[in-house]
């Protein structure tokens, strides 16, 4: 770690610093970058695992504690429900998960009861309302956007982190370009290098050997989330 400005000789003649604001911006914990490293260890986009894996747990959380508080019952009726995807999410967790319809009934009441009210109150003349965004896609933008800055982080101060993601196929290309803007210098040349060999190498495959679609599907739309995200979501605490 860099010295801080205000460090100060301790009283064994090693120094004493305050936490460094650029330090600890520059490279997050282990706890908020667990998911990025469970990506890499697995060689898909790593931020494609953060949306998987914030999904699960937004839905697991609205199952257990959103859908009975103000701010949950106000965003799933400003939403009137949820989006295509996490519809289907939903179903999974629930009835693939715990074999049950009963929580996705209590969501979904919810849901229209709002739906009800905004239609008994509409007249022939008034304009329809288009519904505020999906909650859980809302959810998955915020973490997104907060583990891409993550990820730089790792990339440009982690040795490890930016060796493993040497040896993957890089980001799916719509979150590329969600942390092209905002890496700089060595940084984003170990991205840009990692995505060129990538993409020359699907272009490769898929002119020669004609098996390199399913890295380009990855590649151009994400990688799908994996079977494993059923269960409970795993506790995210702040290291000490």
């Amino acid at each position: 770690m860099r010295l801080a400005p205000n460090a100060a000789p301790a009283a064994d003649g090693l120094y004493e610093t305050t936490p460094d604001p650029i330090v600890e911006a520059a490279l997050p914990n282990s706890a908020l970058t667990r998911w990025l490293k469970q990506g890499l260890a697995r060689g898909e986009c790593p931020l494609c695992r953060v949306a998987h894996k914030a999904d699960r747990e937004y839905l697991w959380n609205f199952f257990e504690e959103n859908v009975h508080t103000d701010a949950g019952v106000t965003a799933l009726r400003a939403g009137r429900g949820f989006c295509l995807a996490h519809g289907e999410a939903l179903c999974r967790l629930e009835i693939d998960g715990f074999g049950s319809t009963l929580g996705i009934t209590e969501i979904y009441e919810v849901a229209f009861a709002g739906i009800v009210a905004e239609l008994d109150a509409l007249d022939g003349a008034a304009s329809a309302q288009p519904a505020a965004p999906c909650p859980a896609c809302v959810n998955r933008e915020r973490e997104l956007h907060a583990n891409a800055r993550h990820l730089v982080a790792l990339l440009g101060e982690d040795p490890r982190s930016r060796a493993r993601y040497r040896t993957t196929d890089g980001l799916c290309l719509p979150h590329f370009a969600l942390v092209w803007p905002l890496a700089a210098g060595d940084t984003r040349d170990v991205l840009l290098t990692v995505q060129r060999a990538s993409a020359h190498e699907v272009l490769d495959d898929l002119r020669h050997d004609r098996d390199g679609w399913r890295r380009a599907l990855h590649l151009t739309g994400g990688w799908p989330a994996p079977d494993d995200l059923i269960g409970r979501p795993e506790a995210r605490v702040a290291a000490g």
